[in-house]
């Protein structure tokens, strides 16, 4: 009796661990298959944090940088003497006090406005239009560049990003396919992103670049897209510069690889809370 009790008692105990053994397995095996948990995604942030400071300058981008984001987009203008600086419209209308189109203006001009009292008098009153340089050197060590180039001497932007050490921590964006074709003449080794819907129109771009990243919206990526991408080494940025939280959810969805927005305060909070929802 002494033999049949000690077997039933060993039996039970070996049961239990069997047990718990595989209920710990599902509970580790949930997170590690939950592709916002494999697949951290990388944050781009379109002006800077726009919200927090004036956009296209160095507080909006140290705002950004305090908030989780890797990327800092900067837009390239030129003035009418060949100085270039970030400010994202053609005009100086909206966002210092000055007036008309940048590239009819001097540099003597431009840098005597003020751009950060419309958005904040208090805060920032007196805060000038960066040059790409001054961007550059205050973003040295601290953050990777997304040029988004509107207009410049293409031979000085290659120039002057290979002297402050941005060459391999950046990428470029030509709205103008022509500046694009000029550019991968003049800085083949630099890192290009095209805009594209499907892979048909990546194909395209392939015919007169590299493209190392494709942005798209997040509705428009499929499981083909995502791999064929991942097998050409592109990487995938969907584009959500709104301010839904849902737009934020569903770009981490799709499994892309980077997010370009306007407010990394928001996505900072949604990824806290998917951090505390799959630990």
């Amino acid at each position: 009796m002494k033999h049949n009790l000690l077997f039933f008692l060993c039996t039970g105990i070996l049961l239990t661990a069997c047990s718990a053994n595989t209920k710990d397995t599902t509970k580790t095996s949930e997170p590690e298959n939950d592709p916002r948990t494999q697949h951290p995604i990388e944050v781009v942030v379109h002006r800077g944090a726009n919200d927090l400071a004036p956009e296209n300058t160095l507080p909006s981008a140290d705002s950004a940088l305090a908030h989780g984001a890797t990327w800092i987009e900067v837009d390239v203008r030129v003035s009418k003497d060949g100085v270039m600086y970030n400010l994202h419209d053609e005009t100086l209308d909206r966002t210092t006090n000055g007036k008309g189109i940048i590239g009819e203006r001097t540099s003597v001009y431009i840098d005597k406005l003020d751009a950060g009292s419309w958005y904040d008098e208090k805060r920032f009153k007196g805060l000038h239009v960066p040059t790409i340089e001054a961007m550059l050197e205050g973003l040295k060590g601290r953050a990777n560049v997304f040029f988004d180039v509107k207009d410049c001497n293409l031979q000085e932007l290659a120039d002057l990003v290979r002297r402050t050490g941005f060459a391999d921590r950046s990428f470029f964006w030509f709205g103008s396919e022509k500046m694009l074709r000029e550019f991968v003449q003049i800085a083949p080794e630099m890192k290009i992103k095209v805009n594209a819907a499907d892979i048909e129109r990546i194909e395209y771009w392939k015919t007169i670049c590299t493209p190392s990243i494709v942005e798209i919206h997040a509705d428009k990526i499929t499981p083909d897209f995502l791999d064929y991408c991942h097998r050409n080494d592109i990487k995938v940025m969907v584009g959500a510069q709104g301010e839904s939280l849902e737009d934020y959810r569903t770009a981490i969805e799709t499994g892309a690889d980077m997010i370009n927005l306007d407010k990394p305060e928001l996505f900072e909070k949604l990824q806290k809370g998917i951090s505390l929802k799959f630990p």
